[in-house]
């Protein structure tokens, strides 16, 4: 694994393995020819040899991977060789998706409304999921890099709600990226917008929001037990959690999304 050191500098680390060394050169067939297979998914990068894995890496350093590169053939220093390639194929994997998270900046106590780390851990998440995502976060609100958002497929907001919310102040931008198909996920408090500009916003994009003085955000013990047959419910196991929750959320008419809470507060907890 490729991460990056205290200074920025590549630092590389040893995980795992793919194999013992001596097995995998009986693999190597010399003076004839081999089959190459390299795979870049995104930034796992595998090389096999003969339909052996030789080696695998991911790479976590944010500033210096990249999204795109080249194919490059590669003849070592040494005495005179020959060396041939032939039968090229590229074969292009399902195209990746990018999610940018934007967390909010810092307001509440250690532990509580934790907007970066949260952003963090769960980009981290989807990146190593083996799903086609890349993922790109940025920190205290909304970003001042004015290409952050280029290219993106999703935007996921974890920061502080209501005249707060980064949102407010972008909705101009946000609703050409919505016109264009980009999904958009607001975690917890980030669910809250004031009535009024933003509140139809987010009624268009989401199909509701927070609305102070009318919404209510009790704190209970969820249990869910049982999840509607969706995507979003894939791999979800039976859980249990304590934490505030934002309920009774002004909607539009059904648009045959399903509900995937399945658990409700009672009204000792309003």
């Amino acid at each position: 694994m490729l991460t990056a050191d205290a200074q920025g500098k590549p630092l590389k680390t040893v995980t795992g393995s793919v194999g013992d060394a001596a097995a995998i050169q009986q693999t190597i067939r010399k003076e004839d020819w081999n089959s190459y297979r390299i795979v870049a998914d995104g930034h796992r990068l595998q090389h096999f040899i003969n339909g052996t894995a030789t080696a695998e890496c991911l790479d976590k350093h944010r500033e210096i991977r990249r999204r795109i590169g080249i194919l490059a053939l590669q003849l070592h220093t040494g005495p005179a060789m020959k060396v041939q390639f032939r039968n090229f194929r590229l074969k292009r994997l399902p195209a990746t998706k990018r999610v940018a998270f934007i967390a909010g900046r810092k307001s509440h106590g250690y532990g509580a409304h934790e907007h970066r780390a949260g952003c963090m851990l769960l980009a981290e998440a989807l990146s190593e999921s083996g799903l086609p995502l890349e993922t790109v976060v940025t920190t205290d609100g909304w970003p001042s890099d004015a290409n952050f958002l280029k290219d993106v497929d999703a935007i996921v907001i974890y920061a502080d709600g209501g005249a707060r919310h980064p949102f407010n102040e972008h909705l101009g931008e946000l609703h050409q990226l919505m016109a264009q198909g980009i999904g958009v996920v607001c975690l917890h408090y980030g669910v809250e917008v004031p009535a009024g500009q933003s509140g139809d916003a987010f009624l268009d994009w989401t199909g509701g929001y927070f609305e102070t003085d009318w919404s209510v955000n009790p704190h209970w013990t969820a249990a869910y037990n049982t999840f509607p047959h969706h995507p979003i419910a894939n791999g979800v196991r039976p859980f249990a959690i304590r934490d505030s929750r934002r309920m009774v959320l002004p909607h539009e008419v059904p648009r045959g999304d399903a509900r995937c809470d399945t658990d409700t507060h009672g009204p000792a907890t309003c």
